[in-house]
C-alpha cells in the first residue's frame, strides 16, 4: 500500500467529522479502539444520571440536569480535539485494523443514537426544554433573544405560585403560540391593574425605585418591571376574579404586554412548566443564573 493511497494516512478533518456524529467514533478511526470506547460510554452515560438528576431531586432542579449534561459537553470537545490530534500522529502508512469498515461505524452511530435519542426526546417532552424570549414584553426580566431553561415537571409537583414566570399556550388571532409571562393571581384572587399599579385582593403590590423601571413585591419574591406610560391605552384592567383551574398573568413590562388582560385567565392544563434558569442571555453574560435571584 502506497502513502498515495487514501488507506494509507488517517485524516484529521475525517476525524473530526466522525467525532460530531458519535463520540469516540474519530478514535476507531484513528486506530485507538480502547478510548474511543471508553469516552463513548462515559459521555452518554452523563445523560441518564443528567435525566435521573433532574427527574428526582427536588429544589432548583434544573442545576442537577444541568452539571452532568455540562461534563457530556467537555467530554464531546475533548474527543473532537483528541481525535484530530491522534489523526495527525497515525503512522504513515496506516496498517488498517478490523474494526476500521464502514459496517462497524454504522454500528456506532446507531449505538449512540439509540442511546441518546429516545432520551433527549423524554428530556424535552416530560422535565426540561430551552425556550427562546421572541419580545420584550417580560423585559427586564427577559430580553428578545434571551434563552432560558423551562422546569416542566415542577408544575406536577406543587401549586403555581404568585410571582412564578411561566411558560403556557394560548390561541390568538386563530393560531395557538407559546407566551412567557408572570403569574400574579391564583383561583379565587380578585386582580385588577390601575395605572400600571397591580392591585391583588384589594391590596396594592409593594414598588419601590421611581421612572420607568420599578421593583415589584408580591409575597415576599422581588422582580424588576417597566411601566413605559402607565396611562397607555389598554393598560389598564377592572377587577377580575380568577376561576378555579386558572391562573392570572402580566408581563413584566407592563405597557407592551398580551397577557391575561386581553387574553384573559389562563387555564392551568396550558401552562407547560416554569421558567428557571437564563442560561444563554442576549448580549449581556452577566445576567446569567436563576431568573429572579433571591
Amino acid at each position: 500500500m502506497s502513502s498515495s493511497d487514501p488507506q494509507a494516512r488517517r485524516s484529521p478533518n475525517a476525524a473530526v467529522i466522525l467525532s460530531f456524529f458519535a463520540v469516540g467514533l474519530g478514535h476507531l478511526y484513528s486506530g485507538h479502539l480502547v478510548k474511543g470506547l471508553v469516552l463513548f460510554f462515559l459521555c452518554f452515560l452523563f445523560l441518564p444520571v443528567a435525566v435521573l438528576g433532574a427527574a428526582y431531586f427536588s429544589g432548583t432542579t434544573a442545576y442537577v440536569g444541568l452539571v452532568p449534561l455540562g461534563a457530556a459537553f467537555l467530554v464531546f470537545v475533548y474527543a473532537v480535539l483528541d481525535a484530530r490530534r491522534l489523526a495527525r500522529r497515525a503512522p504513515v502508512p496506516y496498517p488498517l485494523r478490523d474494526y476500521n469498515r464502514p459496517a462497524v461505524y454504522a454500528i456506532f452511530l446507531v449505538a449512540g443514537s439509540l442511546a441518546s435519542i429516545p432520551m433527549a426526546i423524554f428530556v424535552r417532552e416530560e422535565l426540561y426544554a430551552v425556550y427562546t424570549t421572541p419580545q420584550g414584553s417580560m423585559s427586564p426580566t427577559l430580553q428578545p433573544g434571551d434563552r432560558f431553561l423551562v422546569n416542566k415537571r415542577i408544575v406536577r409537583e406543587r401549586p403555581l405560585e404568585r410571582g412564578d414566570v411561566v411558560i403556557f399556550r394560548a390561541t390568538t388571532e386563530g393560531a395557538t403560540k407559546n407566551f412567557v409571562k408572570r403569574v400574579i393571581g391564583l383561583a379565587g384572587d380578585t386582580v385588577e391593574v390601575r395605572a400600571g399599579r397591580v392591585v391583588v385582593n384589594g391590596k396594592e403590590l409593594s414598588y419601590l425605585g421611581e421612572g420607568d423601571t420599578l421593583t415589584e413585591s408580591i409575597e415576599g419574591r422581588r422582580y424588576r418591571i417597566a411601566i413605559d406610560d402607565p396611562k397607555a391605552e389598554g393598560s389598564d384592567h377592572a377587577a377580575a376574579t380568577v376561576p378555579p383551574g386558572c391562573c392570572w398573568v402580566l408581563g413584566d413590562r407592563r405597557t407592551n404586554s398580551l397577557d391575561s388582560r386581553a387574553l384573559g385567565p389562563v387555564p392551568l392544563v396550558d401552562v407547560v412548566g416554569v421558567a428557571e434558569i437564563l442560561i444563554l442571555p442576549a448580549g449581556d453574560w452577566g445576567r446569567f443564573g436563576p431568573i429572579d435571584p433571591s
